[in-house]
């Protein structure tokens, strides 16, 4: 299940996806126009919960006026968002500790 969106401020929001009251997800945009991050845990990869998520926040940004939407992709991201439609306008990256994620 996807959350309404949390809006941050009048051009950037998240929507989180749940499943059995637990978080397993989120997705953010900024500008009203570019997704920022599309995260799903790994068990529930490939279950329809990130289509979801971007299908949420697309909704809202075209309720506030968008006529597209482009991502900042991580190099994991980008096949997924790219079957999607999507274009990256730029490479995101992401660390933990001193780690950098693809």
């Amino acid at each position: 299940m996807v959350s309404d969106p949390i809006d941050w401020d009048a051009t950037a929001a998240e929507v989180e996806a749940e499943e059995d009251g637990e978080p397993v997800g989120f997705a953010a945009m900024r500008d009203n126009a570019i997704i920022e991050n599309v995260h799903v845990h790994p068990d529930i990869a490939f279950m329809g919960a990130g289509r979801q998520l971007l299908d949420a926040l697309e909704r809202l940004a075209m309720a506030r006026g968008a006529t597209k939407l482009a991502a900042a992709a991580t190099d994991n991201a980008l096949p997924f968002l790219e079957r999607l439609g999507f274009v990256a306008v730029r490479r995101s990256t992401i660390s933990l500790g001193e780690e950098w994620l693809p």
